[in-house]
């Protein structure tokens, strides 16, 4: 307990004062003669007056105005409920604003979800902004992105605003929050900052410029059990669903239902058990079942209620890497797999050992991923050659394996033409032979293209490239040597770096540009063979033949040109419907994980030190301040209506001093 609380309650101990009050009003009667007391003898017995109260209900309301007060002292007073935009000396801000729309924000906070606050908040900034200003906002649902570049227009930024809506995607705070750094660049401003709206629960380095946490309230875990994905199957109904503590599983059940609502036809208690784990509804009527309920509440209602699905999830990732040098070096998983675990933590992967030599082999593998493969023979290049041709996506990463030792072996469909196999300087970043990669070459990439520049291989691949072909993409080194490139084989996609992932060789494996290039990797391959089963957040690629209308769980959804071609971001969890020339297609986007299990990250210390803060306001709404102003009102009628005409007029003095007359 402070000391303002201790004081405050404190105060309570004036209810003395009224009490000694009351018992001082009966004092001495004055004296009267009264003739016909001459006629009764005297007397020298003493009467004493006993002293008692008087009024005991008017005494007993100003004894509750005291307690009152005191209760109201102890009680704060204000309260912060919207973020204040302070300025250094009245100088003009630059603010970018990165709001989070993953799945964990549907967590309730209060009567609103913390996502609906963070609208809140947004607005509030937004109002706050003065001629000079600028704002930006970024989205961290996955992928980030930019809703609205910098402006100084308060109607665009509102009306951006009415236009979001919750959704079911996945974290990327890592990159809203570099958007968010690229978009203050170059601004006049000197006052430039980053808001943020999140509960942190993803990794994050925290950015450079200045880092202003708008709730570090949200930062606080929730039991949730979530609904990830429910599938139909002959005899019940498999669901995969997570739980990010005990408690939040205890004594739940999950049910299959025909409708939304109605009657359970079969149950499953819950394991009281943290993680992901899979369960199994058995029931003989599948047919009739349309969506998984998880019975009983938790902080997030959003994900207890899930349909059902017929689908079944897509097609593996293919990996072929070096037993020793694909490794990492604290051991683990090798570094490809590692890091196509970290762009999709559900991802399915299938190692291999040897190159299949029949293209039929293939036929179940989405993406087929080389690090530092050996050449290859006759009958490996004529399989890779036909699944290419028939749409396969395939991504090498090559290395000093590739080098040919044997007659009959080759880098076809890879490599066509004369290369060879190189050392470069790595001590002399100044020499010709230093191997300096061009980012400008890898514009295309993104922002990750710059970290790009840093690489200083000790080896390279050198090979010729033919002109330039519609749609295919090329990065150099500084002396023009291609390290990488792309083109379009029949149906299916093939691309190429001259790098092994391998630490000893070069860092590649360790950029954001290494994990940009699976990414292109992984949408080529979807726009191909698009998985029927996504994750939220993710989205569906259409290369040929794609469809006119696309309809969602929230609604229509849209469809944005991609490099790959037509996109749909599947925002919600559950079922998809596109529509093409040639009839429908069902598609399916689940819940991801993380958005259960990540709990959130500490709040940097340098998100506190900021010189934004909350706003306080009267909390008028204080049901103390009622009660107060009701009591008062009780007590000025309690003394108008017992007292005479002059008691009256001393009842709107302190009631200290009223006096009331009494006659014997």
């Amino acid at each position: 307990m402070s000391f303002v609380t201790a004081a405050a309650l404190a105060i309570s101990l004036l209810i003395a004062l009224p009490f000694a009050a009351h018992l001082l009003r009966r004092g001495r009667r004055s004296e009267r003669p009264f003739p016909p007391a001459r006629l009764v003898p005297a007397h020298d017995a003493v009467a004493r007056q006993k002293s008692r109260l008087e009024d005991r209900g008017l005494l007993a309301l100003r004894a509750l105005i005291i307690v009152t007060l005191a209760l109201l002292g102890a009680v704060p007073l204000v309260r912060c409920d919207r973020p204040l935009l302070a300025r250094s000396q009245g100088a003009s801000v630059a603010l970018a604003l990165v709001l989070d729309d993953s799945a964990s924000m549907n967590v309730k906070a209060g009567k609103v979800t913390r996502f609906e606050q963070s609208v809140e908040d947004a607005r509030a900034l937004v109002g706050q902004l003065r001629p000079g200003d600028r704002m930006a906002l970024v989205l961290a649902g996955r992928p980030a992105r930019v809703q609205v570049g910098m402006t100084s227009s308060r109607a665009i930024l509102l009306d951006s605003l009415a236009k979001l809506s919750a959704s079911d995607r996945g974290t990327d705070l890592e990159g809203a929050l570099g958007l968010a750094e690229s978009l203050l660049a170059g601004l006049p401003q000197r006052d430039k900052r980053i808001a943020l709206a999140s509960d942190l629960a993803a990794p994050f380095a925290p950015p450079r410029s200045p880092f202003w946490l708008l709730r570090p309230e949200h930062a606080v875990a929730k039991s949730d059990c979530g609904l990830l994905f429910a599938q139909a199957r002959r005899g019940g109904v498999t669901v995969e669903l997570a739980c990010n503590a005990e408690a939040a599983a205890a004594g739940r059940k999950l049910s299959a239902r025909a409708t939304q609502g109605g009657p359970a036809r079969t149950t499953l208690p819950l394991p009281t058990r943290r993680g992901r784990f899979e369960l199994s509804l058995p029931t003989d009527d599948v047919g009739g079942l349309t969506v998984v309920t998880l019975d009983g509440s938790d902080e997030n209602a959003t994900n207890d209620t899930l349909a059902l699905s017929t689908l079944t999830r897509g097609r593996p990732i293919w990996t072929l890497t070096h037993p020793t040098d694909g490794q990492s070096v604290l051991g683990g998983p090798p570094l490809l797999e590692q890091a196509l675990l970290a762009l999709d933590p559900s991802v399915e992967l299938h190692p291999l050992a040897v190159l299949p030599t029949d293209a039929r082999e293939l036929q179940t593998a989405s993406l087929l991923l080389l690090d530092d493969p050996p050449a290859l023979g006759a009958e490996q290049r004529l399989a890779l050659a036909h699944w290419l041709e028939q749409g396969g996506a395939l991504l090498a990463l090559l290395g000093e394996r590739a080098v040919t030792h044997q007659l009959g072996q080759g880098l076809a469909p890879l490599l066509e033409g004369a290369a060879h196999y190189e050392a470069t300087d790595v001590a002399d970043a100044n020499s010709a032979n230093s191997a300096k990669v061009a980012p400008s070459s890898f514009a295309w990439l993104g922002p990750e293209a710059l970290r790009l520049a840093d690489l200083r291989p000790r080896h390279r691949w050198s090979f010729e490239l033919g002109l330039r072909q519609a749609g295919e993409q090329r990065g150099t080194y500084l002396d023009g040597t291609p390290l990488y490139y792309e083109r379009i084989v029949g149906k299916g996609w093939l691309a190429v770096v001259g790098l092994p992932a391998a630490p000893s060789e070069s860092e590649l494996a360790l950029t954001p540009g290494f994990l940009a290039l699976l990414q292109r990797a992984i949408e080529a391959s979807r726009s191909r063979s698009p998985d029927p089963v996504i994750t939220a957040g993710s989205a569906w690629t259409f290369g040929a033949n794609p469809p006119s209308e696309a309809i969602g769980p929230a609604g229509r959804v849209a469809l944005e040109p991609g490099p790959h071609g037509v996109r749909a971001v599947a925002a919600r969890v559950g079922p998809y419907r596109f529509q093409r020339a040639s009839g429908s297609e069902a598609r399916f986007a689940s819940l991801d994980a993380a958005e259960v299990l990540e709990a959130p990250r500490p709040v940097p210390p340098e998100a506190r030190a900021t010189q934004s803060g909350p706003a306080p306001r009267l909390a008028l709404t204080s049901p103390l301040i009622g009660l107060l102003l009701l009591l008062l009102g009780l007590e000025r009628a309690y003394v108008l209506a017992r007292g005479p005409l002059l008691a009256r007029f001393w009842a709107f003095m302190p009631w200290v001093r009223s006096r009331r007359t009494h006659a014997i």
